[in-house]
């Protein structure tokens, strides 16, 4: 896809809303992937929205260790 054919907006709106719930749920790599993104929308597009897809996979895959963590650690049930 080209540079010219990916709207900045939507780029920076979604590496906004990433960069937050990533403040919001604990996901520092998310913050400076978004943050990065939301910089870098107006001169490289391409760059931001791969920064930003980045961003939303390694916050997903972060809550879902917590989850993973959680349900092995709290209702794993008594050892032995």
């Amino acid at each position: 896809m080209s540079a010219e054919s990916i709207d900045s907006r939507g780029v920076k709106r979604s590496a906004l809303i990433v960069t937050v719930l990533g403040a919001l749920l604990g996901g520092p790599v998310s913050i400076i992937l978004g943050a990065l993104a939301i910089a870098s929308a107006e001169s490289s597009p391409e760059r931001a929205r791969t920064l930003t897809s980045f961003a939303w996979l390694l916050l997903i895959l972060g809550w879902l260790f917590y989850v993973a963590a959680f349900l092995l650690l709290f209702l794993g049930g008594e050892p032995g």
